[in-house]
């Protein structure tokens, strides 16, 4: 591991005549994918995630704090939860006074699709014992499984270390994330507002992340508009859940459009 970041270092602070920052890049990606070691090959694998996490802990330990919730349920929750989106649910219905079947229901439906990415992993694992592989179900975030899913592309099988290395460094920077945010809301005097944007920044951003054509960008314009729209005739948040179903339904059901004469794709 030491020669690893020796070698690292050594790239870097090349001369700058010898090395661009593609190569650097390059030579980043390169040692992150063919490290001998699978568990640090799945640590380095982590590392874009890891800086995404620490963006969204910390505002989540702030808004915890802010409305109230001991600093270590809220780290409890990143240990046994570790599910973002469910967990700044959490907070909000903590806020409004929700009790705790509704919380715990609303966690169980928002994190329900972690069942289905555990079946699609655990199939190309090979056997591992039940202990080791409980952790490696329950460490399964969206973010991860991406990075994991891509690890077994043509049929190969997931080495468990490597999964193992993915998921726990960013298990732990989600946790110390937390940590950071309830310190910085119990010192410092951030607005419960800023905070409490980070939810729908995130979703925006995973959002951003699967777009890869003009279709899907039709679809999430469409969806924005038809939510909005729907705002004057629904209550509370139907809205989004109305425009969440039907922009969908309807891209499944027009039929693509021509292909575009310059090699454009076409349709939905």
């Amino acid at each position: 591991m030491r020669g690893l970041w020796v070698d690292f270092v050594a790239q870097v602070f090349r001369p700058a005549h010898s090395t661009s920052r593609t190569k650097v890049l390059r030579y980043i990606f390169t040692m992150r994918s063919n490290h001998s070691n699978p568990f640090v090959r799945g640590l380095l694998a982590a590392v874009p995630i890891v800086v995404g996490y620490l963006a969204l802990g910390i505002p989540y330990g702030i808004l915890g704090v802010k409305i109230g919730v001991p600093p270590w349920a809220l780290v409890l929750m990143s240990v046994f939860i570790l599910a973002g989106s469910a967990q700044f649910v959490a907070l909000q219905l903590i806020s409004a006074g929700a009790g705790v079947a509704p919380i715990i229901l609303a966690g169980f439906v928002l994190n329900l699709r972690h069942l289905f990415m555990a079946m699609s992993l655990g199939s190309a694992l090979p056997k591992v014992n039940i202990p080791f592989l409980t952790y490696l179900a329950h460490s399964i975030t969206d973010e991860s499984y991406g990075v994991n899913i891509v690890k077994i592309d043509g049929g190969k099988q997931l080495d468990p270390m490597d999964m193992f290395g993915t998921n726990l460094v960013t298990h732990a920077s989600w946790v110390l994330a937390t940590l950071l945010g309830a310190y910085i809301g119990n010192k410092l005097p951030v607005d419960v507002k800023i905070a409490s944007a980070a939810l729908p920044i995130m979703f925006a951003v995973l959002l951003a992340l699967q777009m890869k054509g003009a279709a899907h960008v039709i679809c999430a314009a469409a969806a924005a508009a038809l939510t909005v729209v729907l705002m004057f005739w629904l209550p509370g948040n139907w809205s989004f859940i109305a425009a969440a179903v039907i922009v969908p339904t309807a891209a499944t059901i027009i039929p693509p459009f021509p292909p575009l004469e310059k090699g454009g794709e076409g349709g939905f």
